[in-house]
């Protein structure tokens, strides 16, 4: 809710006058769901979406987490984000403890108050690490573990440009092939989302067409999955699973 302006007519003494008030109205800010996505064993990155700033706009935004759930700025760690035209942003928390699970939330603060996303949890873990499969044909390496659930693809896109998963700094999305790959050894990669669910569907980074990209669903074909089997282009927005290759030195 925004200014609305009325006009009021006033009679007196046998004059009629307008006048015109105007108010302005206040509406809260409203968080998308917290997010996670662990790096490695002691690193986390957090995402954040507001989306709506509110009336008055919020003055200050940023993440709180802790050990225990639905985590507050009066009894959690605050990291704040600087102010941008960017309703999306996040932050990389590190120094934390291997398998110990935390919690997270967005937080935005405006003159009406404090206000949060939803619980968003994740356990640092060493298992979250990169190995490399090779055929007769063809080498890929690839993370063991998703990166962080589901996200839509330019998220999911950023999170691999931006993992540092083995010390490497060359992550990236696979393309159509290298996801075929990953399907065809996915009990070698290990910790795929499979079977014939609407879960089991990831990313690949080629652009099928406008803003649509290829994604792969990881159900239960057999060996007989190819190009074409399984895999279809859907729009960024949507939310699917994420797993990051590199190339081979």
């Amino acid at each position: 809710m925004g200014e609305n302006t009325i006009t009021l007519n006033l009679d007196y003494q046998d004059k009629r006058k307008e006048l015109l008030v105007s108010a302005t109205g206040t509406a809260l800010p409203t968080l998308a769901a917290g997010r996670a996505g662990v790096i490695n064993a002691t690193s986390v990155r957090l995402f954040g979406e507001i989306t709506n700033a509110g009336v008055p706009a919020y003055t200050e935004r940023g993440f709180v987490y802790s050990t225990t759930a639905n985590p507050t700025l009066e009894n959690g760690t605050k990291i704040t984000v600087a102010n941008s035209s960017e309703n999306k942003f996040s932050t990389d928390v590190t120094n934390l403890t291997s398998n110990r699970t935390y919690h997270a939330r967005t937080y935005v603060i405006s003159v009406l108050g404090t206000f949060y996303s939803t619980n968003a949890s994740f356990t640092p873990s060493a298992e979250y690490d990169y190995i490399t499969v090779s055929t007769q044909s063809a080498s890929l390496t690839a993370h063991t573990h998703d990166i962080g659930g589901k996200h839509d693809w330019q998220t999911a896109k950023s999170m691999c440009e931006n993992s540092v998963v083995g010390g490497f700094n060359n992550w990236r999305l696979p393309s159509r092939d290298e996801l075929l790959f990953l399907y065809q050894h996915r009990y070698d990669f290990g910790n795929f989302v499979i079977g014939n669910t609407s879960e089991a569907t990831y990313w690949t980074g080629e652009l099928a067409s406008d803003v649509r990209y290829w994604v792969r669903h990881f159900g239960n074909y057999g060996e007989t999955a190819s190009a074409s089997v399984g895999s279809g282009f859907v729009s960024r927005t949507e939310l699917h699973n994420v797993r990051c290759v590199r190339p081979m030195d």
